[in-house]
């Protein structure tokens, strides 16, 4: 790629960035304006598509999670009390890699794993936001769910989450996104099926369940 198109890139990501900053500021003060939570996801979007130009991929891939988080909120009823300006994390760590690519012409060597702790911050928000109900501990769980008895009597939020077999080849990292759950306070682990023999291993099939409770 030239300079004069990462040059471009760079001015109008920095709109893109202006243009969110913007966004999440209306959403801190009103936060079901849906003008402004439109605005906020097409600036993610924008931004995004751009970063498909570039050698960016840790960059996409959390532009690509608040994506999903924005798209979940659009089509979320209004009683969803998402915290949209969680987003301004994202915005900020963006932001900083925008500022190292504009001076060393690459994001920073940590891009990588930060963006694999961000998306999954993300992630975990991301099931609020597309409506779905957590269960409360000792109000009654979900169909076909019974609440570890570990967690009986402690309150909170009670979370069952079991991945998908080919979560990793997914990109997703279920113990990472368990682990971004805000106020965690315990955490179950148990597979999901029972453990054959082990030369039938399969390392790259997630056979796991996840119970948690939250503050």
């Amino acid at each position: 790629m030239t300079y004069d198109l990462m040059a471009q890139f760079l001015t109008e990501a920095e709109e893109q960035i202006v243009q969110a900053e913007s966004s999440l500021a209306i959403l801190r003060r009103h936060r079901g304006d849906a003008k402004a939570l439109d605005a906020c996801f097409r600036a993610f979007h924008t931004l995004k598509g751009s970063t498909g130009l570039f050698d960016l991929a840790p960059m996409e891939r959390v532009l690509h999670a608040a994506e999903d988080l924005l798209s979940g909120l659009r089509r979320a009823s209004a009683d969803v009390t998402v915290d949209v300006t969680s987003l301004v994390e994202t915005v900020d760590l963006v932001s900083r890699w925008l500022d190292t690519l504009r001076r060393t012409g690459a994001l920073p060597a940590e891009a990588e794993q930060a963006a694999t702790l961000e998306c999954a911050r993300l992630k975990a928000i991301a099931p609020h936001a597309n409506g779905a109900k957590p269960a409360l501990a000792g109000s009654g769980p979900p169909p076909g769910w019974q609440v570890p008895p570990e967690f009986e009597g402690r309150g909170g939020i009670a979370i069952r989450y079991v991945p998908r077999a080919d979560s990793y080849f997914m990109g997703d990292d279920p113990v990472a996104l368990m682990a971004a759950v805000p106020g965690l306070c315990a955490v179950k682990v148990s597979p999901r099926d029972a453990w054959g023999a082990l030369d039938d291993y399969d390392p790259y099939s997630c056979n796991l369940v996840l119970e948690a409770l939250s503050t």
